[in-house]
Parts: C-alpha cells; sequence; structure tokens
C-alpha cells in the first residue's frame, strides 16, 4: 500500500525528463547526480542529464560534493516539453572565511587591521579606530546590491569608514563616560543556505567598509594589543 502511494507521484509519460546544470557563473556542471523516486541520471560534460523513468509528478534532487544540495519540484501538466529549466548550483567555498562572488567565482576578502590612536585634552579623552596604513590592497566590489558570503566565518560586523578611513570613534567625557562619535553600520538581510553557509545581502553606496572580527567589540589582533582583525571592502560607484 506504502509503495504504491509512493509511486503514485510518478506516472509515466511518452519522452523522459531532460535538463542542465551550471554553477553561479554559468558554466556547466559535470558528474551531478540527479535523483527522482525510482531513477537516477548523472550530468555529462555539458551538465545536461536525463531521467529515464519518465515521471509525470515528483521531486528531482540535484547533489554533487563541493555543492549545496538543490531539490525542485517538477509536475508535465505544467510543463509539457519535459524539459526542466536550467538549475543552478551554489559550489561551497572550499575553506572558511568571508568572500565576494564576481563572476560566480568565490573572492576572499582582504584582510586588514584597526589601530587605535587616544588623544586626550583635560580630563575629555578621544579613542579613533582606523585603517592601519601599508601595502595591502582592498577587495573591490560594485555599488548596489552586494553580496558576501559567510562560510563559517569568524563573528563579524560591518562598518562604513569615514573621510579618514576610520570605523569608529567615541568620547569618555569628564563625568567618565564614553559618548560614540563616529559609527556607521550598515545593515541588510542574511539568507540562509545551510549550516555552514549563509549570504548577507546589503546595498552598499562608493566607499570604504571594514568588517571587523567581533565579539561584542573589535577583536585585538593579539591580547592586550591596540590594533584590530578584520577585512577591508572598497565599493566603486
Amino acid at each position: 500500500m506504502f509503495f504504491s502511494l509512493l509511486l503514485g507521484l510518478m506516472a509515466c509519460t511518452d519522452a523522459p525528463v531532460t535538463g542542465k546544470v551550471v554553477d553561479a557563473s554559468g558554466q556547466a556542471v559535470p558528474s551531478v547526480q540527479v535523483s527522482a523516486v525510482d531513477c537516477s541520471s548523472i550530468s555529462d560534460a555539458n551538465g545536461e542529464y536525463k531521467l529515464d523513468c519518465k515521471m509525470n509528478k515528483g521531486n528531482i534532487s540535484f547533489s554533487k560534493d563541493g555543492f549545496l544540495d538543490h531539490q525542485i519540484s517538477f509536475d508535465s501538466s505544467k510543463n509539457p516539453d519535459l524539459r526542466i529549466s536550467t538549475q543552478s548550483l551554489i559550489r561551497i567555498p572550499a575553506t572558511n572565511g568571508l568572500f565576494v562572488s564576481p563572476q560566480g567565482k568565490y573572492q576572499a576578502l582582504t584582510s586588514a587591521v584597526l589601530s587605535r590612536t587616544m588623544s586626550h585634552d583635560g580630563k575629555t579623552v578621544e579613542r579613533t579606530y582606523c585603517l592601519q596604513s601599508g601595502p595591502t590592497k582592498p577587495t573591490l566590489v560594485d555599488s548596489g546590491e552586494v553580496a558576501i558570503f559567510d562560510h563559517q566565518a569568524t563573528s563579524w560586523r560591518l562598518f562604513r569608514l569615514d573621510s579618514n578611513r576610520c570605523a569608529y570613534s567615541d568620547t569618555r567625557n569628564a563625568s567618565g563616560r564614553w559618548v560614540v562619535g563616529y559609527r556607521d553600520k550598515p545593515t541588510g538581510q542574511i539568507e540562509t543556505l545551510s549550516e555552514t553557509l549563509s549570504i548577507h545581502k546589503l546595498r552598499l553606496t562608493p566607499g570604504h567598509y571594514f568588517a571587523a572580527h567581533w565579539q561584542g567589540f573589535f577583536v585585538p589582533t593579539q591580547p592586550g594589543e591596540t590594533t584590530y582583525s578584520g577585512h577591508w571592502i572598497q565599493v566603486e560607484g
């Protein structure tokens, strides 16, 4: 009875179901396992596959090492030519960290460091956390919607740098209270793709940004140091 109900999702048609699998850059992905209830196939060098079980309705799953598993529902009454639209698989980064993905290929964000300076004016103390000068160059991205991929990365927060390339400043007044002077933290949406991979989608205007390692505040490069680790991004107009 159960077996009959299961096969009730599948019914014979006159032709096999066909389709193609690509990656985020549109390149064909070979050797993808494509599976339905009672048949399976492997995509060829062109990313194309054919399911000979001649399914009418049901789910089709796509899996390959190094990519996120993917699943779609199929209904031949809505797709009479039995050709499935091209399916795109999301590649899993080979290492942990933060990435952008121009042309569908992962690019790790440039590591950089903030340096803290302090100035005194009587009982007033000002702290600034600014990008440390050096040979490092930023990761370049275009303005508009920017997607940052987080693959098991260290906890982080994004800051827009000011005209002096500082991420944050605050002042301790005469009463001993710290008051924020500059802080601009862009917000966006987070899409969880798997237990280890998520996308942070932000709309960013041209300028410089710092993805700071974060544990309630900036994380020192070493305990007791006044330098703080993270990643430098430049958004171009």
